[in-house]
């Protein structure tokens, strides 16, 4: 387990931005699961709502993009999307709160990020695409819909 930010894996921007969000050491589930994310390994966890659930799994897949960075990769100006990272998100709510968590640290790791989900025009979130966001985060329905579309490939 990482038992502090310095032992993380991570960016020191990174590192330096928890720090600033005034966290001062990981979450038990953000120290277990930090090492099995970053080596590449399935992970299933469970943990309570404010544990570090969604840093648990973000900063990993930023560390995963940092490292792919050059290759080829999310496309920008260019129908469709091909975002390198997929979060999948029951609702709405939550897929807003998961891309909020992915805006505030994906600053420190620049990474660009769009949310896409039901219940809103589909006509903003699909320019919003064209500009190659790494990380989709996206309810099942809209993500199947903006495929079906052709605005999204994964």
């Amino acid at each position: 387990p990482v038992q502090t930010f310095d032992e993380a894996p991570f960016s020191k921007k990174i590192q330096k931005a928890l720090k600033a969000a005034g966290f001062t050491s990981p979450s038990p589930i953000q120290a277990q699961s930090w090492p099995i994310a970053v080596a590449g390994q399935d992970l299933v966890a469970v943990a309570k709502t404010g544990s570090g659930k969604t840093l648990g799994f973000l900063l990993p897949a930023f560390r995963m993009i940092a490292e792919t960075a050059g290759e080829e990769g999310a496309s920008t100006g260019s129908s469709p999307a091909t975002p390198l990272v997929l979060v999948l998100a029951p609702t709405r709510e939550l897929a807003t709160q998961i891309e909020a968590e992915c805006t505030k640290f994906g600053k420190a790791a620049k990474v660009t990020s769009q949310a896409v989900f039901g219940g809103t025009p589909k006509g903003p979130q699909v320019k919003a695409l064209k500009e190659g966001p790494q990380v989709l985060v996206a309810t099942p329905g809209r993500l199947q819909d903006l495929m079906e579309m052709n605005a999204v490939s994964l």
